[in-house]
């Protein structure tokens, strides 16, 4: 770069960005991203795979507003199905980290273009929430399996867009957001894919799980499901899922130490196998915060709180 060779410079960059994502360094790896991205020519065919690359770094180093901004700035430049998954990874990203008002905007378009129902009033959310769980409990929890690459992609699209919508209004709209995890178990289970079959119940069985000992049964029979599409799943983020819906359900009926063993065992399995789980590690380390506290175990809060601080401060 300083003999004037940008295009060789930003070469490195990507291969030493590449190199740093090897090594979990995703900050690194991110700023090195930002730096090849400024090198090169935006002209360039490459240039979009490049922001995407860049994207993906900063969401896993848990930089998702700044993510987000990259994924929308790429989806005005994308047509069909890959503008949709753009928008939809950028809205649940915006209303996780906090973008409340351009989150919602945003889930707000992708759900009329996809032509899924989004009740506005209370009333009419209230009565949503309802009617998708008598339906879900009629209906039941068994589905047919398919692999991904046999269902239809706008299929898809609708579950990851109801998924998003659950996620992301689940801190500051708990209604609307259950109304939107009900819907997307309902279609999860109709469509059949089983790792978003696993996602949907699991964030079912979380808001089951609020009602604490009302319907505990139907509760039970949600997380045994979880568990047993998880099984088949196997793999990390769906393991985590699986401890963390069965850890909800004793933290909610004030099982403090059950929730505690079962809480410190998803965040192990978030933190230590997985990446890109911000959110699900975020959420699961502030029920265990306070089901510690609740415990009376305020030293060894005080010990787990530290590195997380230092970790946020930085």
């Amino acid at each position: 770069l300083g003999a004037g060779h940008r295009a060789r410079a930003a070469d490195y960059a990507v291969a030493a960005a590449e190199r740093a994502s090897q090594a979990l360094a995703f900050d690194r790896a991110a700023r090195l991203y930002e730096e090849a991205v400024a090198l090169g020519d935006p002209a360039l065919p490459t240039s979009a795979a490049l922001r995407g690359r860049l994207a993906e770094a900063l969401t896993l180093a848990g930089r998702w507003a700044d993510a987000a901004e990259h994924r929308l700035a790429l989806a005005a430049e994308a047509t069909g199905l890959e503008a949709l998954a753009l928008r939809q990874q950028a809205a649940e990203q915006l209303l996780c980290s906090g973008h409340f008002d351009r989150g919602a905007e945003l889930l707000d378009g992708l759900l009329r273009s996809l032509g899924l129902f989004a009740p506005r009033s209370p009333l009419l959310i209230l009565l949503s929430v309802v009617v998708v769980r008598m339906v879900l409990r009629v209906r039941g929890l068994v589905f047919r399996e398919r692999a991904e690459a046999d269902v239809d992609p706008e299929d898809l699209a609708r579950i990851d867009v109801l998924s998003a919508a659950g996620y992301g209004l689940a801190m500051t709209d708990h209604v609307t957001s259950t109304y939107y995890m009900g819907r997307g178990a309902l279609y999860a289970l109709s469509v059949g894919e089983p790792q978003r079959v696993v996602r949907s119940l699991a964030m079912t069985a979380g808001i089951q799980a609020a009602q604490g000992y009302r319907g505990i049964e139907w509760t039970r029979t949600v997380v045994a499901a979880t568990a047993a599409v998880g099984q088949r799943v196997n793999t990390a983020v769906s393991r985590g899922m699986v401890r963390q819906a069965s850890a909800w359900l004793d933290y909610c009926c004030g099982n403090w130490t059950a929730g505690k063993v079962g809480l410190l065992e998803a965040e192990a399995i978030y933190r230590d196998e997985c990446v890109g789980v911000t959110f699900l590690l975020n959420s699961v380390r502030a029920l265990l915060y306070r089901a510690l506290a609740y415990r009376g175990d305020l030293r060894e809060l005080e010990v787990r709180l530290r590195p997380v601080l230092r970790e946020v401060e930085l």
